[in-house]
């Protein structure tokens, strides 16, 4: 095995599952000169760390492409992403759910938080096993 495959597997074995390491990352990984290969290979685990810890997609073509092991920069979250969406989402199963099924059993609307779900709703996403949004975490009774 030559020198540029095996620098690509050890990239392979830096790079955490779930990345994208297609015939394109490995055209970009090995038209790197071999001393940012190595830094590439060197810096793989730290970057995913910190852009995890971000939770960013990772990408390996573009950490090769953009060289980002120089500095280890994970890019500035957007801050153009407007108001978080109102209300809580709950999951079948979760205590939340039991309280809310309770809840509709005595009651057949929910409105808060500008969030309104109907006890129809409700027991279609618990036929379907589907989490659901609702007003807040816990029913406020009435």
């Amino acid at each position: 095995m030559d020198r540029k495959s095996d620098r690509w597997s050890e990239f392979k074995l830096a790079w955490p599952i779930g990345g994208q390491l297609n015939a394109q990352t490995e055209r970009i990984f090995t038209a790197l000169a071999p001393e940012d290969q190595a830094h590439a290979v060197a810096g793989a685990a730290e970057y995913c760390r910190e852009m995890r810890a971000e939770n960013f997609k990772l990408s390996a073509r573009r950490y090769l492409a953009d060289r980002r092991w120089v500095g280890l920069k994970v890019p500035a979250k957007p801050t153009n992403l407007g108001p978080a969406m109102p209300g809580c989402v709950i999951w079948p199963g979760s205590e939340e759910w039991e309280a809310w099924q309770g809840f509709f059993e005595v009651h057949d609307v929910a409105e808060a938080n500008g969030v309104r779900i109907n006890r129809a709703q409700f027991e279609q996403h618990n036929e379907n096993n589907r989490c659901c949004r609702v007003p807040t975490q816990w029913p406020q009774n009435e």
